[in-house]
């Protein structure tokens, strides 16, 4: 995680496919997932972000801006 703080938003998420990459909320396969949105009052974000932090490891959430907001890891 350290190494992810003197990096800009454009590093982490915008240079293929790691750290960070972004996906469809629809094309989500994982259903409890997506219930996790609605539950959560966020159904209507169409792009959720993923950040590899390590192993198996990830964090998920959304980017808004130049702030990236996480919801679940």
């Amino acid at each position: 995680m350290a190494t992810f703080e003197s990096q800009t938003i454009n590093e982490l998420f915008h240079q293929g496919e790691w750290p960070g990459k972004c996906h469809d909320v629809a094309d989500l396969p994982n259903t409890q997932a997506l219930s996790r949105l609605d539950d959560r009052g966020i159904p209507d974000m169409t792009k959720i972000w993923k950040l590899r932090i390590g192993g198996a490891g990830r964090l998920w959430g959304f980017l808004v801006g130049h702030v990236f907001h996480i919801i679940w890891w």
